[in-house]
Formats: C-alpha cells, sequence, structure tokens
C-alpha cells in the first residue's frame, strides 16, 4: 500500500479514537514499563517506530530512561498531537515512505509496538530490512505484535491488523532467538539484539 493511504487511513484513526490519546491504551509504553531493565541497558539513541501520539518518545527521553529518543510515525495528526504534548519537533519525523530518515546502524534502541500488524505483508518485509539498517550492530530491537484481527476497522471498512499472522511468522521474519506469547492481549513481544540480515 502507499504511504500516502497509510498516512489517510492513520490521520483519521487519531481524529476520531480517543483511545489512542491515552497512555494507559498504548502498547507500547506497556511494554516500555514491562522491559524497564533491558531499556535501561542499552546505550542512548532511541527509535520509537510508529510513534503515534509519542507516549513511548516521552517516556525514554525522560530522566527516568534519559534516552536521545526520537519518533517516527506514518500520521502527520499523531506527530501533531506528540507535539502538542511537550515533544520536541526535532525528534519527530513524518514518514513519507518506506525509507527511515536516518542514516545505517544508527540507533541502541528500536522500539516497534502494535505497528507491524497494521501493515501490508509486502512492507512487513521492508520494514524488516529498514530496522535492521538502521540499527548498530549491537543494538536491541524491541518488538511487539498482535496476533489478532483489530476490533475495529479503518475508513476504507479493512481490520485495522491488515496482516494477522502468529508468532512464528514474526520469529522467522526478524530471526527471533526467543519471544513471549501473551495469550490473554494476544500478542507477541520480543527482544532482539543484534542485526538479523
Amino acid at each position: 500500500m502507499s504511504y500516502s493511504l497509510y498516512h489517510e487511513i492513520y490521520n483519521n484513526v487519531f481524529l476520531s479514537n480517543p483511545d489512542y490519546l491515552r497512555a494507559e491504551f498504548s502498547p507500547g509504553y506497556r511494554i516500555i514499563l514491562e522491559n524497564a531493565e533491558v531499556i535501561r541497558a542499552v546505550g542512548e539513541k532511541h527509535l520509537d517506530y510508529g510513534c503515534g501520539a509519542g507516549f513511548v518518545v516521552g517516556l525514554l527521553g525522560s530522566k527516568l530512561f534519559g534516552k536521545d529518543s526520537y519518533g517516527v510515525d506514518v500520521s502527520s495528526v499523531a506527530l501533531d498531537i506528540a507535539k502538542e504534548r511537550g515533544i520536541s519537533s526535532q525528534k519527530l519525523f513524518l514518514l513519507r515512505n518506506q525509507a527511515i530518515p536516518f542514516p545505517d546502524d544508527y540507533f541502541d534502541l528500536i522500539t516497534c509496538c502494535d505497528v507491524v500488524e497494521h501493515l501490508d505483508l509486502d512492507d512487513i518485509s521492508h520494514l524488516s530490512s529498514e530496522l535492521n539498517r538502521v540499527l548498530s550492530p549491537n543494538g536491541v530491537l524491541l518488538l511487539n505484535v498482535s496476533t489478532r484481527p483489530a476490533g475495529s476497522l479503518d475508513l476504507n471498512g479493512e481490520n485495522l491488523h491488515r496482516t494477522v499472522k502468529d508468532a512464528g511468522f514474526y520469529s522467522s521474519l526478524f530471526n527471533l532467538e526467543r519471544y513471549t506469547v501473551n495469550n490473554v492481549e494476544k500478542e507477541i513481544t520480543a527482544i532482539r539484539r543484534g542485526k538479523w540480515m
């Protein structure tokens, strides 16, 4: 799918769904708190891919974690909300295509929570390559992916979770050494150390 269509879909999501504006409903925020020790142990350069309203960028950039935290998202509405919440515009970047606007090997930590399942299958493969490209050789990827259909539809009447796959699919794609499966939330969470391609 073109990024202009993702842009339209997720601008609509952030304008029409108030739950996306609350940290307590942010899977990324929850996953960060659950994995705080691992996150504190890695370097300071951080990217939150699919940062939405900026909850993870704000949390990891705070004194609690002290990271040099950046966020990228396909929704300009979400980024505007993040800026209204106090996230510096110099830390937020709009995705206009599949390329992450940072050089190779730049980040010590990449978080990608509740994003991958929102993409078409072809775009997921490209995302895996891009995340691998910008992760430093000794960096850490913290990945959280839902393995169930979403409870809502996009403005075109399609499920917001465009790709629903099992844990094995994501394990293979990201060459995961281990992951946990949350059968209540129907999601997997993985910590991947180093590059996988």
